[in-house]
Order: structure tokens, then C-alpha cells, then sequence
């Protein structure tokens, strides 16, 4: 694929997303590699879509009371990798809300995403994992 249609896979994934009609991580291969950057709570190395997912997606995910609405700021492909920086917004499950800023660094290869470096507000999201109690 070139660097357009890369551009245009993330693009329409997140447009998808956006709307509430589409799963973002369905681009995700079985074995991608997504890494978290910084210090916060979930930073690290994840090494496989259900890795992730169950360790890092769902635990932001039951703690709101709607789902992240993706804004993007911007897109930018060159082959392979697209960067996509973007706003995300929701609602947690105490009524406040959950803002953060993020970039993704993607490598797609043949319409999949095998590759992923995430930058993002980790105090933001580690006062989220803190502040709202699964345990009630």
C-alpha cells in the first residue's frame, strides 16, 4: 500500500471511530507491538492485539460511562508510517470528564498496523486508573 492509502486506512478508521460505527483496534495484527511511552501506569511494551487490549483498552474502558470520542488534529504519512495526533474526549463513570492529547506513530503493512508508539498525557490517564474505583 502506499503512503496515501495508509493515510486513508487511518483516516477512515478513525472517521469510523468517531461516529461509533467502527473498532479502531480491528487494524491491529494479532502480533502487533504497541508501546506506551513515559512513566504512567500502563506504560510499557505490549506485544500481541489481546495483550494489549485486555491490559491497557479495557481497563480505561470500564472506567467510563461513554467512550472516548477521537478528534483528529492531523495526519501524516511517509510509506509505511502514519502519525496521527488527535484529542480524545469522554466521560468517566464518577461524571467527570476524561480529556487527552495523544500521537500515534503507526507502521502499516499490507492495510494492518504491526506497529505502534503512543505518546500521551500519562497523568491524565493515571489519575482516570486512580480515581475511578472498580471496585464498587
Amino acid at each position: 500500500m502506499s503512503a496515501t492509502d495508509n493515510k486513508e486506512l487511518v483516516r477512515d478508521a478513525f472517521d469510523a471511530w468517531a461516529r461509533a460505527e467502527g473498532d479502531f483496534f480491528r487494524l491491529l495484527s494479532d502480533e502487533v507491538r504497541w508501546t506506551i511511552t513515559g512513566t504512567g501506569s500502563l506504560a510499557g511494551t505490549y506485544t500481541s492485539r489481546s495483550q494489549f487490549l485486555d491490559a491497557a483498552i479495557r481497563p480505561i474502558g470500564s472506567r467510563l460511562s461513554e467512550p472516548i470520542t477521537p478528534t483528529v488534529q492531523s495526519i501524516v504519512a511517509d510509506g509505511d508510517v502514519v502519525v496521527v495526533r488527535w484529542t480524545g474526549h469522554a466521560v468517566a463513570r464518577d461524571g467527570r470528564p476524561y480529556d487527552n492529547q495523544y500521537s500515534w506513530h503507526l507502521t502499516i503493512r499490507d492495510g494492518v498496523i504491526v506497529e505502534v508508539t503512543a505518546f500521551l498525557d500519562s497523568a491524565t490517564l493515571d489519575d482516570l486508573l486512580q480515581r475511578v474505583d472498580m471496585s464498587r
